[in-house]
């Protein structure tokens, strides 16, 4: 399978922002184009402006969780795949981020392995809709 995949990474810290898309870049089969945003109102403003295959949100950041951001985005006529990574490991969070619809809520220090299958495996479920 080939093609280009969009994916917007939203965290605040910038070395984060690199090393996900560093790491997404090596995504096997596909050419990715990644678009990066600081705060949850860049993110959801860039969303507004462009077509995304898929979301990588940071859970904690200034101004708005990660969960605000996806609650405005699935509020939004756009529907894009949301992966949220999150350093703080509490199943709560997780919980209301499912009940919010996103796809895959993994832990900041996952392998690269495990968000890439991610990624895919999002990607895969929007098509098929």
């Amino acid at each position: 399978m080939t093609g280009v995949l969009r994916i917007l990474v939203v965290d605040d810290d910038e070395v984060a922002r690199y090393a996900h898309a560093r790491h997404l870049r090596s995504l096997p089969g596909f050419a990715v184009e990644i678009a990066e945003a600081e705060t949850g109102l860049d993110a959801l403003s860039m969303c507004e402006q462009a077509n995304y295959d898929c979301v990588l949100l940071d859970y904690s950041m200034p101004g708005m969780t990660g969960l605000e951001i996806l609650k405005r985005l699935h509020a939004s006529s756009r529907s894009v795949p949301v992966i949220m990574l999150s350093g703080i490991e509490q199943p709560a969070i997780a919980d209301e981020a499912y009940g919010l619809g996103v796809c895959t809520f993994l832990s900041k220090d996952a392998p690269v392995a495990d968000i890439h299958t991610a990624i895919l495996h999002a990607v895969v479920a929007q098509v098929s809709r």
